[in-house]
């Protein structure tokens, strides 16, 4: 099973020409690569599965998603 991990974009750079993000998520920073999301911006809320950025989300399914996730909801 593959779950995406949501998170807030808290900064924004590039990295030998590839658009990458600071993503906040569970308390953790983590560098994404936003290649599929060139246009990413601070503030912004992205889905992210293996170091990548797949989908903006509102602000309010990225909350709901991480509750889930903290509950573990998601897997039982």
């Amino acid at each position: 099973m593959c779950v995406a991990l949501p998170g807030r974009v808290v900064a924004i750079a590039e990295a030998d020409g590839v658009p990458m993000a600071t993503v906040v998520m569970a308390g953790n920073e983590r560098e994404i690569n936003c290649v599929f999301l060139p246009d990413a911006a601070v503030g912004e809320y992205l889905l992210t599965h293996s170091g990548f950025a797949v989908r903006r989300i509102a602000a309010g399914e990225a909350m709901e998603s991480a509750r889930l996730l903290d509950e573990g909801s998601v897997l039982g």
